[in-house]
């Protein structure tokens, strides 16, 4: 039942982002510069199995009102192992002034290092920020990670679909609300 749980993880997160009250109009501008964290984990039924899991923190500036360019970092574990991620990525929302609902699509590449492991990872995604707060929004993104890989001289790639839920701060001349 691996296979399911990304499917169910979906589908709690829009039911849990369709509830979600809004407090508060989206009113980003350019300039703006934004602070995210964000991660998930999970843990198969399988008997034995490890706890899986990320987490990932994220500066973002909006070069323009739909666009913004970011830079991160992240930690991404199974086990006992733990892996490394600096990304690179973009975002481009659907902004309107008074929103409190933001969709976007999102792309983000990098390399993710450890444990003799070396990746090369490209991350897709579409999502939306709920606001909770003229400078706070709660985010939840659906992924597509596609992972290359090289491993002691072997190589290979996957591809992983994940659902992230995490918070936003938003700082600049939008959050003066």
């Amino acid at each position: 039942m691996r296979t399911m749980r990304p499917l169910r993880s979906l589908v709690v997160a829009l039911a849990f982002g369709g509830a979600l009250p809004t407090f508060a109009h989206a009113q980003i501008e350019a300039g703006d510069k934004r602070f995210s964290l964000q991660g998930n984990l999970s843990k198969s039924t399988a008997a034995g199995s490890d706890l899986d899991g990320d987490l990932s923190g994220e500066i973002g500036w909006y070069w323009k009102r739909n666009i913004a360019l970011s830079a991160g970092a992240g930690v991404t574990f199974s086990g006992a192992n733990a892996f490394y991620l600096l990304a690179v990525g973009s975002e481009y929302n659907f902004s309107e002034k008074g929103d409190t609902k933001v969709p976007f699509v999102s792309l983000n590449v990098g390399t993710l290092f450890g444990n003799g492991i070396t990746a090369i990872v490209a991350q897709p995604g579409v999502g939306a920020h709920f606001f909770l707060s003229p400078q706070t929004s709660f985010d939840v993104t659906g992924t597509y990670t596609y992972t290359f890989v090289k491993v002691s001289g072997a190589s290979g790639n996957d591809g992983t679909i994940g659902v992230n839920f995490g918070f936003s701060f938003y700082f600049g001349p939008g959050a003066k609300r």
